[in-house]
């Protein structure tokens, strides 16, 4: 019985495994979508250009998200075809464009 047991929770423990990977890939690929990055995810060389970053009252989750800003110009709102789209109450479709 104890054996059976401990292979349960082994096959458990890989399956788990395996949906949180799986989970952090579709974290990425929205936050992509949305013009973010994480912190982890930038390289050194794409460190040097500007970004904005969010800020929580949690101090774990400060800088988790990382909006780098293009060349040219970057709009930023709720709209899909924005380049950086936020999410929230009183966040317009257009809220602002910023120039480099």
């Amino acid at each position: 019985v104890l054996q059976e047991l401990c292979y349960a929770f082994a096959g458990s423990w890989h399956q788990a495994t395996e949906r949180t990977v799986e989970a952090r890939i579709r974290y990425r690929q929205v936050l992509k979508h949305k013009g973010a990055d994480t912190c982890q995810d930038l390289p050194p060389e794409l460190q040097q250009r500007p970004y904005f970053f969010n800020i929580d009252s949690d101090p774990f989750l400060t800088g988790c998200l990382v909006f780098q800003v293009k060349p040219g110009e970057s709009r930023v709102g709720c709209s899909s075809d924005c380049d950086m789209i936020l999410t929230g109450l009183g966040i317009s479709p257009t809220l602002c464009t910023l120039s480099k």
